[in-house]
């Protein structure tokens, strides 16, 4: 399909749909959902008209990897590309004592020279349909443990309804701004999925944990997958990224869309405070311990460092990711900016006596629940939080028993 004057959109998926580079010395960015796309807004801003038969391409040439990471088409054969770390556990389960992909990389020639991941899984976003006046319905009426036992049985029946018992559907749903939207998420699954290209670890991560996060242009964090159906490539003629043929320019509108990570922009300063002095603590005490345990397990031979490898890039990740978050709330300006702003919120609530009656008691009561939870945090971690459980199996069981 042409692309609109002066965009656009890259094969590199990351995050939600992300605005950005609109002059060189600024950059107006945004984070949207494809059913709240500010198509005018954008034609205002950067004089770019985009249409929903173009967002609808972006949409369903996007992928989303295991849950988490995000993907693209970007041939008419099923060929995806990914960042490398995307495909970590497939590269682990492929790999041998003879044949150590993470190592040496990987090149398939042909077709038949792909190798299937076992367990790796994609998903493409069919429809978004908003069920928060279906879901607020059903709990009218209704206080306390009834009203959830309410709501958990209607999402129960949207999602099946919306599944269909399609073997290929999935279907999710989605809250947001603290439960007052609730959106439903229509996958198609792929669960055949087999590894054309990734390159030698020692280039994917090159710089290592010191770098993979502030100069990732550094390494060659990048891998190629294809989907196939009833033993074939998937047909993606229809929709597919293409691989531009021009560099960047100051200026131009560039896009990037696939899976989001998630903010804590929605939490109160009392929320920030728990994270700053007890889950974030616990949690990069518990990173560091497990880290030390897989370095130890890795020192024992080339075999255990092999098998320990995609675990421990995890593992530093997390515990990288999770240091950040500390720093940032040990910072006096972040605190004080929430608490700021969460003083003007309030003072507008208790103007408003509909809004004061409705929310005014909202901020105490949260904060008499997190004083609560701080005496069974821990044992909740280390149960049903699984951390003290490393176990694929465990997490089956526990979803299976609820």
């Amino acid at each position: 399909m042409p692309e609109p004057k002066r965009m656009r959109t890259v094969s590199y998926l990351s995050a939600a749909l992300i605005l950005a580079g609109s002059a060189a010395a600024h950059a107006d960015e945004g984070l949207w959902t494809f059913n709240q796309f500010p198509f005018e807004k954008l034609k205002k801003t950067h004089g770019v008209a985009l249409d929903q038969a173009w967002l609808d391409h972006v949409r369903l040439s996007s992928l989303r990897l295991n849950r988490v990471c995000s993907g693209a088409f970007v041939s008419p054969q099923g060929l995806v590309q990914t960042a490398h770390h995307c495909v970590d556990s497939c590269i682990g389960k492929l790999s041998t004592p003879e044949h150590d992909i993470r190592a040496n990389g990987f090149y398939a020639a042909q077709l038949t020279d792909e190798a299937k991941c076992p367990g790796t899984q994609a998903n493409q976003l069919l429809a978004i349909t908003d069920i928060s006046k279906r879901l607020d319905k059903a709990t009218i009426g209704k206080k306390a443990e009834a009203a959830a036992e309410a709501l958990e049985s209607e999402k129960t029946a949207v999602t099946r309804e919306c599944a269909a018992e399609e073997a290929d559907i999935s279907c999710e749903i989605v809250e947001l701004h603290g439960g007052a939207v609730h959106n439903l998420y229509r996958y198609r699954v792929f669960d055949d999925l087999r590894l054309v290209w990734a390159p030698e670890h020692a280039i994917a991560y090159f710089g290592g944990e010191l770098l993979n996060f502030e100069y990732p242009r550094y390494s060659l964090d990048a891998a190629f997958l294809r989907v196939y159906h009833d033993g074939q490539p998937l047909d993606t003629t229809g929709h597919h990224l293409r691989f531009a043929t021009e560099d960047l320019k100051a200026g131009d509108v560039t896009f990037a869309s696939g899976s989001p990570g998630y903010t804590y922009r929605g939490y109160t300063t009392a929320q920030l405070e728990f994270e700053r002095d007890v889950a974030l603590p616990r949690t990069i005490l518990s990173l560091a311990e497990f880290r030390g345990v897989l370095k130890a397990f890795d020192a024992k031979g080339p075999e255990q460092a092999r098998l320990a490898a995609p675990l421990l890039a995890r593992t530093e990740a997390s515990l990288k990711h999770n240091k950040g978050l500390f720093a940032a709330l040990t910072e006096p300006a972040v605190l004080k900016l929430r608490a700021t702003s969460e003083k003007a919120l309030r003072q507008k609530i208790a103007a408003d006596g509909k809004l004061q009656r409705l929310y005014g008691k909202a901020w105490e009561e949260l904060q008499s629940s997190l004083d609560d939870f701080r005496g069974w945090r821990d044992r909740y971690e280390y149960t049903a939080g699984a951390r003290g459980i490393r176990s694929r199996l465990f997490d089956l069981a526990q979803k299976l028993t609820r």
